[in-house]
């Protein structure tokens, strides 16, 4: 799969003459057999590639919940250099299974993990997803001026230099 995987990227960047840009997505069960987690597919897809990476940070505190693995650890895994914009979202959950809905605020979990993530690497872009039940707008400015204090970090600030 990494191999097909590659070779595509590289078709499309080839056809576009412009890097991909890749988005880690929330996944209801693990692949059977499956040889690597999503980290390193990411990291070996990205080197083999130059493509970029679009982590949505929503995704993985939703996989990190659903599948109980440790979402620090993935982030330490991830390809930080190439991430080229962060999405963040709100969900909800149902019968026990974290749910990527975009429609709710986001969750104090997707929140850490934009800090933590914001201390490791500079972060270019940020994009608030919500399609559903819109709360009041100052909900969305709320939730638009504490993604921007996350960006406001010394590693984050080198790019505004």
């Amino acid at each position: 799969m990494l191999r097909r995987a590659i070779d595509n990227v590289r078709r499309v960047q080839d056809v576009l003459n412009k890097p991909l840009i890749l988005e880690n997505v929330t996944y209801p069960f693990d692949i059977p057999r499956a040889g690597m987690r999503q980290a390193e597919f990411f990291t070996r897809l990205v080197e083999a590639t130059g493509c970029g990476v679009l982590l949505d940070v929503t995704n993985l505190f939703i996989n990190a919940t659903n599948h109980r693995f440790d979402p620090l650890a993935f982030l330490h895994d991830m390809p930080l250099g190439h991430i080229v914009q962060v999405h963040l979202a709100g969900g909800f959950t149902h019968r026990g299974v974290a749910i990527d809905s975009h429609s709710r605020p986001v969750e104090a979990g997707s929140w850490e993990l934009l800090d933590t993530l914001a201390a490791l690497t500079p972060i270019k872009g940020s994009i608030l997803e919500h399609d559903a039940n819109y709360p009041d707008m100052t909900v969305l400015i709320e939730q638009i001026a504490r993604a921007r204090r996350a960006l406001a970090t010394p590693a984050c600030r080198v790019l505004a230099s």
